[in-house]
């Protein structure tokens, strides 16, 4: 969705897009992390002591006068119809100060951090937010991330149930919920509480606005005979430049022959066809980080990426401090970026277009990602500068009408490990604002 944004404190004439987005061409690897540590969702719970430190790159490697303002947004994420000092203690626009230069990279760039909320931002209601990110002037959006506070007030209880599509229930996943209000004035279920529901951290394909369809013995249920469904997909694929110069899983070669990395990934082909196969993966995300080659062991690399540890260690970086990983002196500025080359072996594909789809991709279909035919070898290409880390992706098809296609190429199982984002939305009566006052994270396998 695009809108003019207007505020109360500065004018922003720039169209800004309220999603996940970069607009300038110097700025990379954006991140949101929740207590130093890669997560599911960028989420909070109100008033507790978590935060979310947002990061990015600034590939002129210069100093520059960044800053940040922050935006409460509705359920459907448009700005909602308060003013900052409804939503905000203290001020929601403030400079960045914090930035790091890199330090033995053949590309350089200046690293840009900052965390919320901090002693000059803190959170009064939850809800939906939207972080901006300008340079100098509020004219000047570089970069826009969407975050989320939560209240703790509704219960969920989530269990997987058999697909309501039988034609292919071997290929889909579905859940039923269960809502418990707790204290909540709920005077018109139907119309005031409202669940969505994410897989992997996707906006693409979540499920929006849904709302309870009963009442049983004081629970709200969310039973829509498949709503709640989603493909399984494929476990993802992967590839790991955290040892370079040297390869790692995946990684074909390795050359640094213009004076930066690059890195071919191994051969691609079609799994449609194939029996699926269960193994760790990332779901979709990224992580930055690079090794000394006297720690690499790379029979434990896709052993450290794992889904099935206790929620304080799954997805996190911690995970791999514990397992004996030994990181560079910080991996945010002494990572170095490499040329990524991805690479699909399959017959040219008519009337569609070809992507790599992922976290590092903002779960968007950027440009640099589009897969290019080469008629001469006849395989598809495209190059991505990325920085050092173990990321995860999928190919997706992509029509005349922009539809994504994540099953064509990668193919699609009910077995597939997935982590879905139940989000619960309440509107008070007379309230002009969304509240997110219920979250839970679901794994398809272990819960």
């Amino acid at each position: 969705m695009t809108i003019l944004l207007l505020s109360f404190s500065p004018i922003y004439t720039q169209k800004i897009e309220y999603r996940d987005q970069i607009y300038v061409d110097n700025l990379a690897t954006p991140q949101v992390l929740k207590n130093g540590q890669v997560y599911p969702s960028p989420i909070i719970e109100l008033g507790s002591r978590d935060f979310l430190t947002f990061s990015f790159d600034d590939l002129d490697a210069d100093e520059k006068d960044y800053y940040y303002k922050v935006i409460h947004c509705d359920k459907d994420w448009n700005p909602s119809d308060l003013i900052s000092i409804q939503y905000i203690d203290g001020f929601e626009e403030e400079q960045i100060d914090d930035y790091k230069f890199s330090v033995g990279t053949l590309i350089q760039f200046t690293h840009y951090y900052f965390s919320l909320p901090n002693r000059y931002t803190n959170f009064k209601i939850s809800g939906n937010y939207i972080v901006i990110i300008y340079d100098e002037k509020p004219e000047n959006v570089v970069l826009t991330r969407r975050f989320m506070v939560y209240e703790d007030k509704a219960r969920l209880s989530i269990q997987n149930t058999p697909p309501s599509d039988v034609e292919n229930f071997l290929q889909k996943q579905q859940m039923q919920v269960r809502l418990n209000p707790g204290d909540l004035n709920v005077i018109d279920p139907f119309n005031d509480i409202f669940l969505t529901v994410q897989q992997n951290n996707r906006s693409d394909n979540q499920k929006s606005n849904i709302s309870p369809k009963f009442l049983r013995e004081g629970l709200y249920v969310f039973d829509d005979f498949g709503t709640i469904s989603f493909w399984g997909n494929n476990e993802f694929r992967y590839f790991d430049t955290r040892s370079l110069p040297a390869k790692g899983p995946n990684i074909e070669y390795v050359s640094r022959e213009k004076g930066e990395y690059e890195a071919l990934i191994k051969l691609c082909k079609p799994r449609l066809y194939n029996h699926y196969i269960y193994y760790y993966d990332f779901n979709g995300k990224f992580i930055i980080q690079s090794r000394f080659l006297n720690s690499f062991d790379n029979n434990s690399i896709l052993d450290q990426v794992r889904n099935n540890l206790p929620d304080e260690l799954r997805n996190s970086l911690t995970d791999y401090k514990l397992r004996g990983t030994q990181l560079t002196e910080d991996a945010t500025y002494g990572s170095d970026y490499v040329n990524v080359i991805f690479n699909l072996q399959t017959p040219r594909v008519s009337g569609k277009k070809i992507y790599v789809f992922g976290a590092m991709s903002d779960w968007q279909l950027r440009p640099e990602f589009e897969l290019i035919w080469d008629a001469e070898n006849e395989i598809y290409l495209c190059e991505a500068l990325l920085k050092q880390g173990f990321f995860d992706y999928m190919f997706v098809t992509v029509d005349r009408q922009g539809n994504i296609d994540d099953r064509t190429i990668d193919g699609s199982w009910a077995d597939t490990e997935n982590d879905y984002s139940f989000l619960v939305y309440f509107r008070d009566f007379g309230s002009t604002y969304d509240r997110l006052v219920g979250y839970q994270n679901f794994n398809s396998l272990l819960n």
